[in-house]
């Protein structure tokens, strides 16, 4: 047994699960039928306009079993719609009776009236009218439908009166009725199992009333305001046996057959909204006592307008009550999303502030990092020029050396023979021209060699008909030599004119005269040069 207890408990919240799951689906279909009000309605009213116009095609003057039968259409289009158009029409029913002449359909018209007068709350006028009837001239359909209104009267009479003496009594009369109705009802038809049914409801016989709707569910092909009534039932008996979900079920069957039928005088969303309420559904049940409420008002169904009215302010005010607790939720929400609002704003001033200092710094860093790169460039580039230079000079400075050497030795062995005018023919043969025009073209190939692009960018500078044309084996001229020597860092006016044999006032004349032609302006001429690669 202990072993089996884990199990049934499982199997239980596994059983509740899946009903929850199905009211659900359920309470979707109600709500989807509840927005579909007005069309079942309008199909209501059209085929009542319908048999209005049959009636008006055969007019109040024509013949009087003709014009029973229609007024019995109508009366049964409005007995569980309205009540003042089915009171209306049940005393049609009774006067175009008299006219007929006959008995039978004088009785069936009271009993329709009885069924009116009964589902609007009027007990005592429709036992009144009941007790008027003539049984003994009653057809034994007939008779079925008189002893199950009777039995259905003292049934909402001992309901309606709460007090246990008159209760019970009109339980046992309900009853007996119900018998007699039974008693005239052929076996295993749907009257005899409705019937059978609603007698063992009264006497608190559940399980027999249950298994009795259940069978008319099952076996018989129902219309909507019987699916309505039987599911009802059952939603009952279910309530009574605790079973909240279950009754819940059957109470939204009940609901949506009647909506669909346009059934006002009903309970069953009364049932539900009382159901939904203590579950503590609280808008739900607001909403459908409120539609039960506009049911009975339209039917006009006093009995049913006071029982709604016993319990619609106790759902209204806790609905209320609902309502007020969800609006503090929501501004105690609006104020923590307000405040946690402004905190993210915060937030992200801080941030934008932040990545404002980042960026600055980024920014800073990368020009640091570009004049780091080009101080870089420059230092590589100074370092090839020293090293060409280097090379170059102590090239030349060993050659000049070589040269005062052989120079000296020459002089010496001239003047121990003492042939002095051979002396003189040495220094005769020195060629400072010549030496300087070969200083020049070393010059010039060790920085073409450094700047091979020197003389095409230089000349770019300038319009083409003022740029540079060198002669036939020439690699450079004064102008171009002028700017080299800058390029290399040499700018002093007066070294440029000591290396190149000018005075500085030549020097000077030359760089004005080749600024001047330039395209650009003369102040920024020396950096498009030092620019050059």
């Amino acid at each position: 047994m202990k072993i089996l207890i884990p199990f049934i408990f499982l199997f239980s919240i596994s059983i509740h699960s899946s009903a929850q799951k199905n009211n659900a689906s359920l309470f979707a279909e109600l709500n989807k039928e509840i927005d579909k009000k007005t069309e079942y309605l309008k199909l209501k009213e059209q085929h009542i306009n319908a048999i209005r116009k049959e009636l008006e095609n055969t007019g109040i003057q024509g013949d009087p079993t003709k014009l029973f039968k229609i007024y019995l259409k109508l009366w049964n289009e409005y007995k569980s719609f309205k009540y003042d158009s089915a009171f209306a029409y049940a005393c049609k029913l009774q006067e175009t009776a008299r006219l007929c002449n006959q008995p039978a359909l004088i009785n069936l018209a009271k009993i329709d009236l009885s069924f009116v007068l009964l589902s609007s709350g009027l007990f005592t006028e429709a036992l009144d009218t009941l007790k008027t009837v003539s049984v003994k001239e009653l057809a034994d359909s007939s008779k079925i439908s008189y002893y199950a209104i009777i039995g259905r009267t003292y049934n909402d009479l001992s309901e309606y009166c709460s007090d246990r003496f008159y209760s019970t009594s009109h339980t046992k009369k309900c009853q007996l009725y119900l018998d007699s109705a039974i008693s005239l009802t052929p076996r295993n038809s749907f009257n005899f199992y409705s019937l059978s049914g609603f007698k063992n409801l009264t006497a608190n016989q559940n399980a027999e009333a249950n298994q009795c709707f259940e069978y008319l569910l099952k076996n018989f092909k129902l219309e909507q305001t019987q699916i309505a009534v039987i599911t009802s039932s059952l939603g009952h008996i279910a309530m009574c046996n605790h079973q909240s979900e279950k009754s819940t079920q059957y109470y939204i069957q009940a609901a949506i057959a009647d909506i669909r039928s346009s059934t006002k005088e009903a309970v069953a969303l009364q049932k539900l909204a009382g159901l939904l309420y203590e579950s503590g559904n609280i808008q739900e049940a607001y909403t459908y006592i409120k539609l039960a409420m506009d049911d009975a008002n339209f039917y006009q169904a006093r009995q049913r307008q006071k029982q709604i009215a016993s319990i619609l302010p106790i759902i209204e005010h806790e609905a209320m009550s609902a309502v007020r607790k969800e609006k503090r939720r929501l501004l105690w929400y609006s104020v923590s999303i307000t405040l946690l609002s402004l905190a993210v704003v915060a937030f992200f001033i801080v941030i934008f502030k932040q990545l404002t200092k980042l960026k600055e710094s980024k920014r800073i860093i990368s020009e640091s990092n570009l004049k780091l790169e080009e101080k870089n460039e420059q230092l590589s580039e100074a370092n090839r020029i020293k090293e060409e230079y280097i090379g170059y000079y102590f090239n030349i400075n060993s050659e000049y050396i070589h040269k005062l050497d052989q120079f000296k030795k020459a002089i010496q062995r001239k003047l121990t023979v003492k042939r002095i005018e051979d002396i003189e023919n040495i220094i005769h043969n020195i060629d400072p021209k010549k030496e300087r025009e070969e200083l020049y073209a070393g010059f010039d190939k060790v920085f073409l060699k450094l700047f091979p692009d020197f003389i095409n960018q230089f000349n770019q500078l300038f319009p083409e008909n003022d740029r540079v044309n060198l002669k036939d084996l020439q690699l450079m001229n004064t102008d171009l030599r002028i700017f080299a020597l800058i390029r290399l860092g040499i700018d002093d006016n007066e070294k440029i004119a000591k290396i190149l044999n000018y005075s500085v006032n030549t020097i000077y004349a030359y760089k004005t005269k080749v600024k001047n032609k330039s395209l650009v302006p003369n102040e920024q001429f020396e950096d498009k040069v030092m620019a050059i690669k």
